[in-house]
């Protein structure tokens, strides 16, 4: 603005600019940013399906940021951090008021508060799907739009395939196959009250721990000590069987032992 203005005049052109920057803020502030799921196939197959990562786009063309939660915890950026050459495929899911510097707040504190777990929140930690399903419910889109979680889509396709054949006994059986010749230490657990269809759940190795030893099973189980997990059937898998148990504590008991009778 010139110094050669009156007074008057200076004071009016300053203020139509501060009312013009306050109209600009104010129009940031309200815009609005779609959403986009972004479904990303991987190597490798569970069950008869694909795996497939899940991620979230926020806004459009170079301006947008894709927030995902993967083994190396949470990313943003303007890519996926888990592209293997395959295919994207994209959903709209709507649109959010939230900007990115909210988004990136929410995401960094998710990312503080759980560790990454492939099978999800069943075992107590949170995988891809688990943080698409925790951000669209903050973005303010809902999660009507998105798909079934996979693992419950295979419980329920090998699940059909098994009722259809009669055959819903095989599943323990080829559990403990597995563990022939393993370590006599090794175990695996799951909730045995997890799945969509009853008997079906302890086919599907998402549901499952990973094999680890008596000690570590353990420790696992008693951190749902105190928890709402801690009245949930415990299955059980190790080299000389399975079996399930009613509850944590009796699982827990269990265990310690197999570990002592070792």
């Amino acid at each position: 603005v010139s110094t050669d203005l009156p007074c008057n005049l200076v004071t009016v052109a300053i203020s139509a600019r501060v009312g013009r920057e306050a109209v600009n803020i104010h129009k940031q502030a309200s815009a609005t940013m779609e959403v986009t799921l972004e479904l990303i196939p991987q190597n490798g197959q569970l069950g008869p399906m694909q795996i497939i990562h899940w991620a979230v786009r926020v806004g459009k063309g170079s301006g947008s940021v894709c927030y995902e939660f993967e083994c190396e915890g949470v990313q943003m950026g303007p890519s996926t951090t888990c592209d293997h050459g395959f295919k994207t495929e994209s959903k709209r899911l709507g649109l959010t008021h939230m900007s990115h510097k909210q988004i990136s707040a929410w995401v960094l504190h998710f990312g503080s508060l759980h560790s990454y777990a492939v099978v999800g929140s069943d075992l107590g930690g949170k995988n891809c799907q688990d943080f698409v399903y925790d951000l669209c419910s903050y973005l303010g889109v809902g999660t009507s739009q998105l798909p079934a979680r996979q693992a419950r889509q295979v419980e329920a396709a090998v699940g059909g395939a098994v009722i259809a054949a009669g055959a819903l006994a095989v599943g323990a059986a080829l559990l403990s196959k597995a563990f022939a010749g393993s370590n006599k230490d090794e175990v695996q657990w799951m909730w045995g009250d997890a799945g969509i269809i009853p008997g079906t759940a302890h086919l599907n190795p998402m549901r499952w721990s990973p094999k680890t030893n008596m000690q570590a099973a353990i420790a696992d189980l008693e951190a749902h000590l105190g928890t709402s997990n801690e009245s949930r059937p415990v299955r059980l898998v190790y080299c000389s069987g399975s079996l399930q148990k009613p509850t944590v504590a009796a699982a827990i008991a269990h265990l310690r032992e197999l570990r002592e009778a070792t």
